[in-house]
């Protein structure tokens, strides 16, 4: 949380009144996951099991919850990216679903191959072969280090500028 208000104009504050809205932390068990966006609820839940703790990660659900959509699942994402889904695991398609641009917008932020929201090339493999494909050999996708120049600037459009 502390990272992204560095980079971006997005605060977050600990608060304990009941009556605000609020981000809930979860630990413990296995797997890493937050919510898309407001909930229409007082409590937006993330949750952060075993392996979900690095910086990239968290950086990585903070963005869903803040609205965020994966970078390959972006309406452009067929003009950069194959997704193949026979590779997939039962079960996790979702994750590669495809939004229209009617539902979620890119805030006129080119296509991001090193998004924090963008999977690697074997996330979800059942059969150890890539699940995503780059259209262009020479772009590497996918890291969990932390936001790009990219990341940031959707994320101020998204929060910061005001519209006119």
């Amino acid at each position: 949380m502390y990272n992204i208000s560095l980079d971006s104009c997005v605060r977050f504050r600990q608060t304990y009144d009941p009556n605000e809205h609020q981000v809930i932390i979860n630990g413990g068990g296995a797997g890493c996951s937050a919510h898309l966006g407001y909930q229409h609820s007082r409590y937006q839940k993330i949750h952060f099991g075993g392996g979900c703790i690095e910086r990239g990660v968290i950086k990585h659900e903070l963005l869903h919850a803040l609205g965020f959509v994966h970078m390959h699942s972006d309406a452009r994402r067929d003009d950069y990216v194959i997704i193949e889904w026979d590779n997939i695991q039962e079960g996790r398609e979702h994750n590669f679903e495809r939004y229209n641009n009617t539902d979620v917008t890119d805030f006129g932020v080119e296509y991001d191959y090193l998004s924090v929201l963008h999977y690697g090339s074997h996330a979800f493999s059942k059969n150890g072969r890539p699940t995503i494909i780059s259209k262009r050999p020479d772009k590497r996708f996918g890291q969990r280090m932390g936001l790009t120049a990219l990341d940031t600037e959707k994320l101020n459009r998204a929060y910061c500028y005001k519209q006119k």
